[in-house]
């Protein structure tokens, strides 16, 4: 119950500072949320013992999905 608790308060407390954030300083907090992601991606791929053929695909497979879904573009 504790976490719950936490977690509504984060976001009742940080939710208007996000929002205005976003909106004078988009690009740094893009950036730091991109940031966070890609850390997450390097600490999990270090976690995996032994890279097999699927594994790999898989991987590209979701890269792939990711993309297409939330239309990543290259500028």
């Amino acid at each position: 119950m504790c976490v719950f608790g936490g977690i509504l308060t984060s976001i009742f407390t940080l939710a208007k500072l996000i929002s205005w954030l976003l909106a004078t300083h988009p690009i740094p907090v893009w950036s730091f949320f991109f940031g966070l992601i890609i850390y997450s991606v390097v600490h999990m791929v270090k976690q995996v013992e032994k890279f097999t053929a699927l594994r790999i695909l898989m991987f590209i497979g979701g890269v792939a999905f990711a993309c297409s879904h939330y239309g990543i573009t290259s500028y």
